[in-house]
């Protein structure tokens, strides 16, 4: 599996074509809620979602000529 796949799944969505600026945050708010260690979740599961929205909100941003900012 590759990483963008992965991190897609993490996120709940099945194509790039899928996330819009306003569906990746709430995507990434939605998981926040889930995985923060303040709020029972693991510190290291909460690091690898936050590294998974920096790779999926920059590769979304390159698609989109730059011009998509989250």
């Amino acid at each position: 599996m590759s990483e963008l796949q992965h991190v897609l799944e993490l996120f709940e969505f099945i194509s790039i074509d899928d996330i819009t600026a306003d569906s990746l945050k709430k995507a990434f708010k939605r998981k926040v809620l889930q995985v923060h260690p303040d709020k029972g979740g693991d510190a290291t599961e909460f690091d690898g979602m936050l590294a998974g929205f920096v790779y999926l909100s920059e590769t979304f941003q390159r698609i989109n000529g730059g011009r998509a900012t989250l």
